[in-house]
């Protein structure tokens, strides 16, 4: 033990993955073995994940000794192993049971789609949309995939912000400003126009050999950090006026799911559509609440055989560039007082 060892108190929001709440989290280490790798691996032995700035100030050995209680036995311990956490959780409760929302996914679309008389184009050896209705062409992406668990992802975020000097950046999207955002919002873009480019070019394949009247895409955003849907639908409104020129219309949907740590649950459906949506398609945003509430009432039935569900929105962080990244999503105010 080194009794000159100098002490830094490390404060910040964290969430626990084990037990799903948030806590106001504090941890002390020598600051000579202070890096930010090193803070990250510690908190994520932890089992948490940063939700906040964090903050780092040194401590006075002296003023730590004349404090009362905890504060000395926590400043003894981090100098005696070379850290020592603690945490102030909110309430909860444990072992909560959570209800699991079903994940809308493609069936679920091609049922729908298949209610206004379209019908599912067979597979050949090259490239083919979806669907077809009547002499209209529809072209369908599931974005599950397009989420910070996706390695590329988090390279093209650090690049975004390599020039932030924090300890912490906060990646939601809301909280960039300036140049970032602009940066931000375009790496976004570019993942779903990367989705729509594939879809153009399936589109354009097919009408080589037959005759369409137009032609658009349905786009499924119910990955586990699903876009915020306005951001959603500006870049898809950007993308049919200016990124592609046979498909003429989009349709969005949105599928988010809340938890708290008292057991509270919310899920949030939107959709929009965009640009020259067919007059055969008129009725879809009805079509689609009738089939919201067929799937939220299966929830409560024993005899539920949905196989494919949701994800909770919980808070990430990531490490990478010697920075810590995070994101977290909305909070729901628990409807029980402790």
């Amino acid at each position: 033990m080194n009794n000159h060892e100098q002490i830094l108190r490390i404060i910040f929001e964290g969430f626990n993955t084990t037990t799903k709440n948030y806590s106001n989290c504090f941890l002390m280490m020598w600051e000579s073995n202070f890096s930010q790798k090193k803070l990250y691996e510690l908190i994520s032995g932890q089992n948490y994940v940063v939700c906040s700035e964090i903050k780092i100030d040194k401590l006075i050995r002296s003023l730590c000794e004349e404090g009362v209680g905890d504060l000395w036995e926590a400043y003894v311990s981090a100098e005696r192993d070379g850290y020592f956490f603690t945490n102030f959780a909110e309430p909860c409760f444990s072992n909560l049971y959570y209800y699991n929302i079903p994940r809308f996914n493609e069936l679920d679309f091609e049922n729908l789609i298949g209610r206004f008389g379209g019908s599912k184009i067979p597979e050949t050896v090259t490239m083919t949309p979806d669907f077809l209705l009547g002499d209209i062409v529809i072209e369908m992406k599931d974005l599950q995939n397009e989420s910070l668990y996706n390695e590329d992802r988090r390279s093209t975020i650090a690049k975004i912000f390599e020039a932030d000097s924090s300890f912490s950046v906060n990646i939601n999207f809301s909280a960039t400003k300036g140049k970032n955002q602009s940066l931000y919002k375009r790496a976004i873009a570019n993942s779903v126009k990367n989705v729509v480019k594939k879809a153009s070019k399936q589109i354009k394949e097919f009408s080589k050999t037959n005759s369409i009247n137009t032609a658009g895409v349905f786009l499924i955003n119910t990955g586990y950090f699903s876009l915020d849907h306005q951001l959603f639908k500006t870049i898809v409104e950007e993308i049919i006026a200016h990124d592609t020129t046979n498909i003429k219309y989009a349709y969005i949907f949105t599928q988010s799911m809340f938890h708290n740590a008292v057991g509270d649950l919310r899920a949030d459906y939107k959709q929009d559509c965009i640009g020259e949506l067919p007059s055969e398609l008129n009725g879809i945003y009805e079509a689609c609440k009738t089939l919201i509430d067929k799937k939220m009432s299966s929830v409560f039935r024993p005899d539920n055989d949905e196989r494919s569900f949701v994800a909770s929105q919980y808070p990430i962080s990531f490490f990478a560039d010697n920075k810590i990244f995070y994101w977290k999503p909305e909070r729901i105010e628990p409807s029980i007082i402790f």
